[in-house]
């Protein structure tokens, strides 16, 4: 008597052999493993953003510290940032969707504070990197060279930094606090800004994504119109 044919859940590999399997033999019979899944490869624009938030989970001490919109007429704002341990610093002006027309950002009364309680104006510090848009800066007096005032408020000690400005300034652990006053000053003839914290400058991040995927540079960089490294570390994803 000819035994029934009896198929198991490996049909495809039966099939194949094309021979008849008994039921006592159906056992015996091999289940093919499942073929491993590919890793879905990330876009560019996936990858961008991954770099991005890597970014800022990885920043100590709170932060990035990013501020709400200033515009002239806007009363001053406080910034105390804790720099213990911290290797260097960047203090970053991020122009609004409105442009950067009459940006005129002022880091007013910033200072640095010493582990041993030695106070240095940010005009006595020398950045590493400095990026202000159309190098319109100025150290204890506005652009005109008048006070520096926002709104009511005047101030013997700042720094102007039209909007979009990077500058970086290392700090070697030596430093514990830093300290400014932000806001936009009142000689201008009007602007605003976005000011911002960052123990990074976002450079070094930029050129590890470009070289992982250059696709950022070409479709990214020239969209937002602004190197890579400003968009690494602006709020949002926009």
């Amino acid at each position: 008597m000819i035994k029934r044919t009896v198929f198991t859940a490996s049909l495809a590999l039966v099939m194949a052999a094309a021979v008849p399997v008994t039921a006592s033999a159906a056992l015996s019979v091999p289940v093919a493993a499942a073929p491993a899944k590919k890793k879905a490869q990330q876009t560019w624009l996936q990858q961008a953003l991954a770099a991005k938030e890597k970014l800022a989970a990885d920043s100590p001490n709170g932060l990035p510290y990013v501020s709400t919109e200033y515009r002239r007429g806007t009363a001053p704002g406080k910034v105390s940032i804790d720099l213990t341990g911290l290797k260097e610093i960047s203090l970053v002006t991020w122009a609004t969707p409105d442009g950067t027309d009459y940006d005129h950002a002022v880091w007013a009364d910033a200072k640095f504070t010493k582990k041993d309680g030695t106070v240095v104006w940010i005009g006595d510090m020398k950045p590493k990197v400095k990026r202000i848009e159309g190098n319109w800066t100025s150290t204890d007096k506005n652009l005109a060279g008048n006070t520096l005032q926002i709104r009511d408020t005047k101030y013997d000690h700042g720094l102007v930094a039209h909007a979009n400005s990077l500058l970086t300034y290392e700090l070697n652990g030596e430093y514990t606090r830093f300290d400014s006053e932000i806001g936009i000053d009142e000689g201008s003839s009007g602007g605003s800004a976005i000011f911002k914290v960052m123990v990074t400058n976002g450079r070094k991040e930029a050129e590890e994504l470009i070289k992982a995927c250059p696709e950022v540079q070409a479709k990214l960089g020239t969209f937002i119109g602004a190197p890579i490294s400003d968009w690494l570390t602006s709020p949002g994803t926009s």
